[in-house]
């Protein structure tokens, strides 16, 4: 009878360990996740921002080119008509 019942004893605090062992796995999984999350949390936003101003400067600089190229362009056309007249 005491083996016995030192059996179950065993047993059940074996279940006990085990069952301890998953909710701190569980724990680390979950914790890992939110951290993960969060850096991609951010990596994403510090892309977005620099894909932004990438845009931006990128768009910026065409309109800076967009007046000399349609100046040089109307001479081109100017001169083309000359050649057609003479």
């Amino acid at each position: 009878m005491q083996s016995r019942i030192a059996k179950l004893t065993r047993k059940m605090r074996e279940a006990e360990r085990k069952e301890a062992a998953a909710v701190e796995y569980a724990a680390a999984v979950e914790n890992k996740r939110k951290q993960d999350q969060e850096r991609f949390n951010k990596v994403d936003s510090d892309y977005t921002a620099k894909f932004e101003e990438s845009v931006k400067s990128g768009m910026d600089m065409a309109q800076k080119i967009s007046e000399p190229l349609k100046q040089v362009m109307q001479q081109l056309k100017l001169k083309q008509i000359k050649k057609l007249l003479s």
